[in-house]
């Protein structure tokens, strides 16, 4: 059994140090016709009967893989374009729409309101949460996987210091899917052929789509060591597999193991039902993931 670090009574009490200077620029902004003054952040926080949301959930793929607790933020990506800035077809066929997610529409509008309206108390519950799963993973021998985007696309690392909070925090790993390009985030530049298990304090995955830059923006994450999703059908899925540099993406969501490779999703049976998933271009076609894997061959032998 592993002792419970001493020093995170003092994180729990200290939760404002972490948010940076200027934060609530990249948080989105609450609805014009929403009155700050009669809503409040418990009534925000809590269900028709009174109980309180968790801030962090797990899912049916967080629970897979082995040694890693897993846990997510969802919130809600059509509350404004900022959540979700380089969206693009998948507003049709989101996640939100797959599984169980639909019956949790309120919770994730609530709690990315309570967000947008009281940011501070919202992420110092945020980091109280982190603290106590910290303990919680501490005692099982795991380490803890936190995942802000669930269900959205938001920089936290320009909310959160997030490197002072790994200091604190030393048993947990904060990774997320974006779609952002590269220039936008903070990274660091690995090298492609990088496959260190965690990469520093915060690790991304690059989500292609069918906007006309992605690939070109999946190779920039490429070439500095960090990994690309891509969505499939059931056939080219099972294909893909075997293609150099290739991840499979449905045996778990533990993104932050993998240095440059290519993450192949399978497309959800839903979104198929739906049909309208391969009409906008979500499911990409197999001739892209052989691209990317040549691209990262072609850069080994670069290397040699």
């Amino acid at each position: 059994m592993h002792p419970v670090k001493p020093h995170l009574k003092g994180v729990i009490m200290n939760t404002a140090k972490y948010l940076l200077p200027l934060f609530d620029r990249y948080l989105p902004k609450p609805p014009k016709d929403i009155d700050v003054e009669s809503i409040s952040f418990l009534e925000l926080m809590s269900n028709n009967s009174g109980s309180r949301y968790n801030i962090l959930s797990g899912s049916s793929k967080f629970r897979k893989g082995q040694n890693y607790l897993v846990k997510g933020v969802y919130l809600d990506p059509h509350f404004a374009r900022s959540v979700c800035a380089f969206s693009g077809s998948c507003k049709q066929s989101c996640l939100i729409n797959t599984g169980h997610m639909p019956r949790h529409q309120s919770k994730r509008y609530k709690l990315t309101l309570a967000m947008s309206l009281y940011p501070e108390e919202f992420f110092r519950l945020f980091i109280m949460e982190i603290a106590m799963l910290s303990i919680e993973a501490s005692f099982k021998g795991v380490e803890l996987a936190i995942r802000f985007n669930g269900t959205s696309d938001i920089r936290i690392e320009k909310v959160l210091d997030l490197e002072m909070m790994k200091q604190d925090f030393p048993n947990v790993i904060f990774y997320d899917y974006t779609k952002y390009p590269l220039s936008n985030r903070y990274y660091f530049d690995y090298g492609f052929d990088d496959t260190k298990s965690v990469q520093s304090y915060y690790h991304l995955t690059y989500s292609i789509d069918e906007q006309d830059k992605s690939i070109e923006r999946a190779k920039e994450y490429l070439s500095c060591g960090y990994p690309v999703a891509i969505v499939l059908s059931f056939k080219d899925y099972r294909k893909a597999l075997s293609l150099p540099f290739v991840i499979d993406g449905e045996q778990n969501d533990h993104r932050f193991l993998q240095g440059a490779s290519i993450v192949v999703l399978r497309a959800k049976t839903l979104t198929y039902r739906q049909g309208s998933y391969a009409e906008d271009g979500i499911i990409r076609p197999l001739d892209e993931v052989k691209d990317l894997s040549l691209y990262l061959s072609n850069k080994l032998i670069e290397q040699a």
